[in-house]
């Protein structure tokens, strides 16, 4: 029987796992420290790589346009969210605002993440301090939001600004537009020096910029 190196152990042991159809059983007797003695023996039953159950088919692409789907006068969001995509552990939003429209501020209870596919646009950020940050982007820009900081995002360009925002799964959204229309009128009166101001509600959240 031939004795191998520690070295020649490693090297037939690499050879033996890059054989492509059948694993065989291998045993080793140690003979002195740094030799072995090997001995090849076929495993009784060889396991076949043709024996491995097939894998179900798994759904691990998404059409948001052709899942869930809301047109608003300043664009279209659609969803690709965990209840119809089950693969994934977050919800995913194509979010296609028209020029001159803007995404309405809001806020919600986990970060977001965003990342601009097409056009021009920028995307505003008030801290929970009030301090507030306005960033240009141009496609390819990723943007991370903080959870719980009010923002919102406004197309600069002439063509549609295509983003893909991504939350984790369940996130709730909190529209600042909801707090304004429910507010105590006297309230209001005082905050913005106007007497018995009116509003009409305008439940897009992408909405055409008035000039």
């Amino acid at each position: 029987m031939a004795h191998i190196t520690t070295t020649d152990h490693f090297v037939l042991g690499k050879s033996i796992n890059e054989f492509p159809k059948r694993l065989e059983r291998i045993s080793f007797e140690q003979k002195e420290t740094k030799n072995f003695r090997f001995n090849y023996k076929q495993a009784q039953q060889p396991y076949l790589l043709s024996q491995v159950p097939p894998v179900k088919n798994v759904n691990f692409a998404c059409e948001p346009r052709q899942t869930e789907v809301y047109q608003y006068s300043g664009g279209v969001v659609s969803y690709c969210k965990k209840k119809n995509f089950p693969i994934t552990e977050n919800d995913t939003a194509r979010v296609e605002i028209k020029p001159n429209s803007a995404r309405t501020p809001h806020w919600h209870n986990t970060w977001e993440q965003q990342v601009l596919i097409s056009g021009k646009a920028k995307t505003i950020l008030i801290d929970p301090k009030g301090k507030l940050y306005e960033q240009k982007l141009e496609s390819g820009n990723i943007v991370f939001i903080p959870s719980g900081w009010t923002h919102w995002s406004e197309n600069i360009g002439e063509e549609t600004a295509t983003f893909i925002f991504i939350f984790p799964h369940d996130f709730q959204t909190f529209e600042v537009l909801d707090s304004v229309v429910t507010m105590n009128p006297s309230i209001m009166e005082s905050m913005l020096g106007l007497k018995n101001p009116k509003f009409t509600l305008n439940h897009d959240i992408l909405i055409k910029i008035s000039n």
